[in-house]
């Protein structure tokens, strides 16, 4: 069956379309997805969220607790580490807290710039870019200084 060029311009159209709308769904999804993330963190009394793609990954800072969460692989693997204090570079361009964790079995280095970054997937801008290296496998994603809820507000 041969089709005419205004049948092809007209799939291509199609398919176009239906590119685009998995595409929006799909950074919808991804939007929720890092709203789940931040909150949860947020309501589990954590004070700094990160978050990354490729793999997928999230990290969170809790000062009150004196823990570092890290979950990546879409959840399979969590790693939990006692907080370090951080070392704050203050005279850098831009400015960095690290952060170098080890525990039984695993080492984690965690560096927050004080630098703009887009999450790839929303486009959802964030005011830290974050690096984790945890046993050697690198992590790049975006982060954000949160606030646990108000007593009153947990009740």
């Amino acid at each position: 069956m041969k089709t005419t060029p205004a049948q092809t311009h007209s799939m291509i159209t199609h398919l176009l379309l239906i590119t685009a709308l998995l595409s929006a769904a799909s950074a919808g999804a991804a939007e929720q997805n890092i709203t789940e993330v931040i909150e949860s963190a947020r309501t589990s009394g954590a004070n700094f969220v990160a978050l990354g793609n490729q793999p997928d990954w999230h990290l969170a800072v809790y000062n009150r607790d004196y823990k570092v969460t890290f979950v990546t692989d879409a959840g399979a693997a969590s790693y939990h580490f006692p907080a370090t204090s951080p070392v704050l570079l203050r005279d850098l361009k831009p400015k960095a807290t690290i952060y170098n964790i080890v525990s039984d079995t695993n080492a984690m280095r965690v560096v927050v710039l004080e630098k703009f970054c887009q999450d790839t997937k929303t486009g959802k801008a964030f005011g830290t870019t974050v690096e984790v290296d945890l046993d050697g496998r690198e992590y790049y994603g975006c982060g954000e200084a949160i606030y646990p809820p108000a007593a009153d507000e947990s009740m």
